[in-house]
């Protein structure tokens, strides 16, 4: 009996789920950054601005249930797989902040932002000021960050919460 060779449609598949769901976070976050001001141009009322954010909630309604039979089907990603997709993730919230590089290692993240990021100054000294010495500016537009030691899921909530303390409230 031959074995018939397996065909690459469902990595293509998975592929596909993945640049969609990727899409959809991107819309999702770009979405409420830049809501208050859409609301204020094209005169929405918070109500609709609300529809228009629960619009993103049907997506993952209907999507939900194949997600789930996919994770059934073929089981959790590998864990280089998952890492990838936490450093995307970090990319993605250092581009929104302006950062041009994010270096981290031995216990610490060195954070470079771009000249033209649109993080105030007044946000970044107010970051590091409340930061309780884990934040350092070392230099125009670079800080220094103390982060975890233990592992990639800490290395990585540490590097989201440093990011997220530079983003506007």
């Amino acid at each position: 009996m031959t074995s018939q060779p397996t065909s690459h449609v469902r990595w293509f598949l998975v592929f596909l789920l993945f640049v969609l769901s990727a899409v959809a976070f991107l819309d999702r976050v770009n979405l409420s950054i830049a809501g208050a001001k859409i609301s204020e141009e094209f005169g929405i009322s918070n109500i609709r601005l609300g529809l228009v954010f629960s619009a993103f909630l049907f997506g993952y309604a209907l999507f939900q249930t194949p997600a789930g039979w996919l994770a059934d089907r073929f089981g959790p990603l590998p864990a280089a797989a998952e890492q990838l997709l936490d450093i995307v993730r970090i990319r993605i919230a250092a581009r929104v902040l302006g950062v041009e590089r994010v270096e981290a290692g031995e216990g610490q993240a060195v954070i470079t932002f771009a000249p033209s990021t649109p993080v105030e100054p007044q946000a970044l000294v107010k970051a590091i000021q409340s930061s309780r010495g884990r934040l350092k500016l070392k230099r125009e537009f670079t800080v220094q960050a103390a982060i975890a030691r233990d592992g990639w899921a800490g290395v990585r909530d540490s590097l989201l919460g440093v990011l997220r303390s530079f983003a506007p409230r």
